[in-house]
């Protein structure tokens, strides 16, 4: 059985954008026949990559999909203050040292 896009978004609980870029990136083949069509095989083979462990290597990943570190709070630019007031809640350095970097 085809399943139209709409059909696929819902079984896998996405938007249609995010399996319009599947396709497009090559990670759910499909047909194109008068619309896009994906057959029920072609989606088990996408759910079966997506297994844990089983995942593309990382190095072959577009840089925009690579995935980030799990850090907690990103800073996006160094602002100073910011920065020293993060220090303080945490209680990295002397006041001594904060001062000195404040600078």
């Amino acid at each position: 059985m085809l399943l139209k896009v709409s059909q696929v978004c819902e079984r896998l609980n996405c938007s249609l954008a995010t399996v319009y870029a599947l396709i497009e990136r090559g990670d759910l083949e499909c047909f194109r026949c008068p619309g896009i069509r994906v057959s029920e095989e072609q989606l088990a083979v996408y759910l079966e990559s997506t297994k844990k462990g089983r995942s593309q290597n990382a190095q072959d990943w577009p840089e925009k999909t690579k995935p980030r570190p799990k850090t907690g709070r990103v800073f996006t630019h160094l602002d100073g203050d910011r920065l020293l007031e993060a220090w303080r809640k945490r209680g990295v350095g002397s006041s001594q040292e904060r001062e000195d970097i404040s600078q």
